[in-house]
């Protein structure tokens, strides 16, 4: 009977093995359905957990390389109920693709909360195994999502104030920067760089441009309010102020409002 069950053993671990290496020749040279199919024949032969999770973070890859995004969270769910004992940093990778898969779906505020969970010990301990992202890229993604989901107090609280988000920042100084800008009201240079200088930092998703394109877009129209300077509200309704400044005031509102509107148009973001 033990004999048995060793030669089934063996049988599976020898289907696991040709499977994935054909897999693997598919995945490396970028015929990803190809790779899909041999990836998903190697499933009914994993005998461990280790096989289970190695597996998983192939298929990982391959869904995110053919923008399958919906596809990334039921993969993950699936192989934490079959794969036991995750380590800590082994969850923290699954994380990482569960943040690209929001991301891609455009649903930032669920991408916030996962890149700002994440722990720096996920990218250092890693060994040789390449992951989507590098640390610098979570500060991007991180600080980008947060702007467009939060509120002002609970951007501040949810990435200068945490403690290991600040680790990931110290990666990217352009996303701590632009935080400071927000922070204390430096609008002119927080939407300057938003709408030009941002545009550089994206060569890791180049092939996803346009939603950063439209991170970018709801950044500015959700932080749009807070361009009005409460100062010069109070003095534009002091009794005392006269209409000529007034109305240069209201002119230079006018002025910025125009500018975010002829940034839209010329980027032709829809269906935001």
């Amino acid at each position: 009977m033990e004999l048995r069950h060793y030669r089934s053993s063996m049988i599976k671990e020898s289907i696991r093995i040709g499977q994935m290496q054909v897999a693997e020749v598919f995945h490396k040279y970028g015929q990803y359905e190809e790779a899909l199919k041999s990836y998903s024949a190697v499933r009914e032969v994993c005998t461990t957990s280790h096989h289970v999770y190695d597996l998983t973070l192939k298929l990982l890859d391959v869904y995110l390389n053919l923008s399958n995004f919906s596809g990334i969270p039921i993969l993950i769910s699936r192989a934490k109920s079959s794969a036991s004992r995750l380590s800590e940093q082994e969850l923290g990778i699954f994380d990482i693709y569960l943040a690209l898969s929001y991301f891609g779906l455009g649903d930032f505020k669920n991408a916030a909360n996962v890149l700002l969970s994440l722990k720096l010990s996920t990218f250092e301990t890693n060994g040789n195994s390449m992951l989507p992202l590098i640390p610098c890229d979570v500060a991007i993604l991180g600080t980008l999502s947060a702007l467009a989901s939060f509120s002002r107090e609970d951007v501040f609280q949810r990435t200068i104030q945490n403690s290991e988000f600040q680790k990931f920042l110290e990666t990217q100084n352009e996303m701590k920067d632009l935080i400071e800008m927000y922070k204390y009201a430096k609008l002119n240079a927080f939407f300057d760089f938003l709408n030009g200088k941002l545009y550089l930092a994206k060569s890791f998703m180049s092939e996803k441009n346009e939603l950063l394109e439209r991170l970018v877009y709801l950044i500015n129209e959700h932080n749009l309010p807070i361009m009005i300077d409460e100062k010069e509200m109070k003095v534009l309704f002091d009794e005392k102020a006269s209409k000529k400044k007034v109305d240069i005031v209201c002119n230079e509102m006018d002025s910025k409002l125009t500018s975010l509107e002829q940034f839209y148009k010329s980027n032709q973001i829809k269906n935001i």
